[in-house]
């Protein structure tokens, strides 16, 4: 309740709402950062000082370990001079000699005492006068017995006591037993001239050394134990721990701290500021609208905001009145599209902006055929609902392309297509509207067929204002009525013609499909060296009942478009396949059998693979005979897609080989991946050979690749004999073309083989 009280005046004011908020978020956002960078800046400096501390630390653990290994050993080596072990048997060279050798030893050593015992323990040297009974000393005693050397820290004295036996003959005669002082070995180690670090050496918990430390004073330290791998140290059992004055570092720390919270303050200061002058700039145009709109009756636009302020009174007052009288202005009640207003706006935008030639605009004004009768006989209601399953049609039917579907009233409907590049599009788009009309539809029940008919008008040939071409379409659509309804017209005669032609052919492909009014021609397949057959290219031809043989030029392209060149490729292969084995069984080797394939179509048709499978169990063909040979350009359109499907076919013993090479956009990267065996160079290339040189050097490229690639090569379209030497020369042994035979029907292939 409080804070709401407090927060109630800025949620009348969208000015003191905005200052709040925008102070507000800059404050979080100081505050985050600082905390922020406070934590990693701590957390980053106790992770380094830890780092720092242990290198320390274990730095000490070494130079202590040095100074052990240094001592002790040199006790060791004391103990084997012969000077020592002659003193035990010798009395006249202990009082010559040991005093100096001792006094020498005993240099920079931080030697308590030293004292030379024989195996009773009796004391023959001694630095001191005053020294503890060894002979009644444990470790002594284990010394001379076990012959093996005794380290140990005194604990009244915490000074270290090594005992080294003293050996003549690997015999114990001794022991030479040096006391070391601690606390000058501990100084010996320390870092002299630092002020803010200590050192301690503990035995068994207990402090045996201690430098620079102060009770009163807070430390960071780290601890390294005896068991670390130390020789002397673990021996002796110390634990060295090292530590720094944290005012060292956290001083520093303070200070970046409140640098840094001065600085938020100083940006909080200006945030509030900056705040002030952006309530201004965003209220003040808002609330001169705000005022306008209330004393004007003009429509004006605005858009909700889902507040309580003057913006939120604004859209209340504004958008019932505007938006959604523009909306139902602009689209029709029952179908939701664009109606004429809209339409018409839309065409001229685009006649205004239209500035590329090449680009058509396209008017398809189609009407549907008997929808009176339906009215009439079923009622309006399911009249309405076929309308709207007309406008959701047409509208997935022209979605790939930039267009409005509009409903201009009763059963007319135009969709006005955008960026048209070919008439051949413009013909697509009408078949497939006419397709989409020819299927039954389900509407309350009823199964109804319904038609229509369609006129086209094209921008700019058939009018250049909106106006004309509406018009122009309407009267398209008139003229398919009076034919029949159930097709469409183009304003142009020519586009008609062109159209009816399409239809036409298609409708006799299909036909000629069923009908299996395909042949299948050779042409044979030369080596160029001794030219003889190698192999013959199996290539379809169309012969019409009436308009007799049609060109794949004319057909191939619309079978692959209208999805049915499967069914032809199907019924080439299994016609050259029968006539391949035909031969073969009268006695005369062909070599091998070249099929062309769609890629496109093998893609789409999950079951090609099945039924090449069952075209070659049906012909008894041996597959090794057979080249499937497809075109560059489509083996790149799925470049992973194709390789599994060449792959499954080249299991069935087949080659492939890639027809049209150097037409495509293939990388050399993919051809190395692609299971192919041979590269057919496209008649393109050899067309003008020798005379265009740079086909020539293409050419000799595309050799070159097959050749580093370890793939058979051959050339199509050798018409001439320079074009078979130059192909030879250059290391092309394989060839095709007029020089040699055109593709031959069956009967004339029998012939040049001489089996007629």
């Amino acid at each position: 309740m409080i804070i709401s009280s407090i927060l109630k005046p800025f949620n009348k004011s969208i000015k003191n709402r905005v200052v709040l908020q925008v102070s507000g978020l800059i404050a979080t956002a100081i505050i985050l950062m600082i905390t922020m960078v406070s934590f990693m800046m701590v957390n980053n400096i106790n992770t380094e000082l830890n780092k720092l501390l242990k290198n320390k630390t274990l730095d000490s653990q070494k130079r202590l370990e040095q100074r052990l290994s240094y001592l002790i050993e040199s006790s060791i080596i004391l103990s084997k001079n012969e000077l020592i072990i002659n003193s035990l048997i010798d009395k006249q060279t202990k009082e010559k000699v040991l005093n100096i050798l001792v006094k020498n030893y005993m240099q920079d050593k931080s030697v308590v005492s030293l004292s030379v015992v024989d195996f009773d323990g009796n004391a023959i040297f001694k630095s001191l006068k005053k020294i503890p009974k060894y002979n009644s000393s444990t470790k002594l005693r284990a010394t001379l017995a076990l012959g093996e050397i005794t380290t140990y820290i005194k604990n009244d004295t915490n000074n270290i006591v090594v005992i080294v036996p003293i050996s003549y003959y690997n015999t114990t005669q001794g022991a030479l037993i040096t006391v070391f002082d601690l606390n000058a070995i501990g100084k010996n180690i320390t870092l002299k001239n630092n002020t803010y670090d200590y050192l301690k050496l503990k035995h068994l918990d207990n402090m045996i050394f201690s430098y620079n430390y102060q009770d009163d004073t807070k430390y960071y330290s780290y601890v390294t134990k005896s068991h670390n791998n130390n020789y002397y140290i673990k021996k002796l059992g110390i634990d060295v721990e090292l530590g720094t004055q944290s005012s060292k570092y956290e001083e520093p720390i303070k200070e970046a701290l409140i640098r840094l919270i001065s600085i938020g303050i100083l940006f909080i200061l200006a945030g509030l500021l900056i705040s002030q002058v952006l309530a201004k700039e965003i209220t003040e145009p808002i609330l001169r609208l705000y005022h306008k709109v209330k004393s004007s009756n003009k429509d004006t636009l605005c858009s909700p905001i889902g507040t309580n302020d003057e913006l939120e009174q604004l859209a209340q007052a504004f958008d019932e009145k505007s938006l959604k009288l523009q909306y139902q202005v602009e689209h029709d009640s029952l179908t939701d599209l664009p109606n004429r207003v809209l339409l018409l706006d839309r065409i001229n935008q685009a006649i205004k902006h239209s500035n590329n030639i090449n680009k058509k605009l396209v008017i398809f004004f189609i009407d549907l055929d008997h929808f009176k009768e339906i009215n009439d006989s079923l009622g309006h209601t399911t009249g309405d609902e076929l309308l709207k399953k007309v406008s959701i049609i047409l509208t997935n039917i022209t979605k790939e392309h930039t267009n409005t579907v509009a409903r201009l009233g009763g059963d007319e409907f135009v969709v006005f297509v955008e960026n048209i590049s070919t008439n051949e599009q413009i013909i697509d788009i009408a078949q497939n509207i006419m397709d989409s009309f020819s299927l039954s539809k389900i509407i309350n029940g009823y199964e109804l067929f319904i038609s229509c008919s369609i006129g086209v008008s094209v921008f700019p040939e058939d009018g250049k204002t909106t106006e004309a071409l509406i018009k122009n379409a309407d009267a398209a659509m008139y003229k398919a009525k009076e034919l029949g309804r159930n097709n469409y017209q183009f304003y142009s005669k020519e586009m008609t013609k062109k159209a009816m032609e399409r239809v036409e052919i298609e409708k006799e492909l299909r036909n000629a499909i069923q009908n299996e009014e395909f042949e299948v021609h050779f042409q044979p397949q030369i080596s160029i060296k001794n030219e003889s057959i190698i192999g013959v290219e199996a290539l379809v031809r169309w012969m019409h009942p009436q308009k007799g043989m049609i060109s794949p030029i004319k057909f191939i392209p619309l079978a692959e478009e209208i999805g049915v060149i499967e069914s032809i490729d199907k019924i080439v292969m299994k016609k050259a396949m029968k006539s391949f084995v035909e031969i073969k069984q009268k006695g005369f080797d062909l070599g091998t059998l070249s099929l062309n394939v769609s890629m496109l179509q093998i893609n789409k048709d999950n079951n090609f693979i099945k039924d090449l499978k069952q075209i070659i169990e049906d012909t008894k063909i041996d597959t090794t005979k057979i080249i499937i040979e497809i075109t560059e350009t489509q083996v790149m359109k799925d470049i992973n897609k194709t390789i599994k499907i060449l792959e499954e076919i080249r299991s069935l013993g087949m080659k492939i080989a890639i027809d049209d090479f150097g037409t495509g956009q293939s990388s050399l990267s993919y051809l190395k991946k692609l299971p192919i065996n041979k590269i057919k160079i496209d008649q393109s290339f050899i067309r003008d050979l020798p005379q265009d040189k740079d086909d020539y050097e293409l050419t000799k490229a595309i050799i070159a690749i097959a050749k580093s690639m370890n793939m058979n090569l051959i050339a199509e379209g050798v018409e001439t004999k320079e074009q078979a030497e130059l192909l030879l020369e250059e290391g092309c042994f394989e060839a095709q073309g007029y020089y040699y035979y055109k593709p031959l029907g069956i009967k004339a292939l029998k012939q040049v083989i001489g089996l007629s």
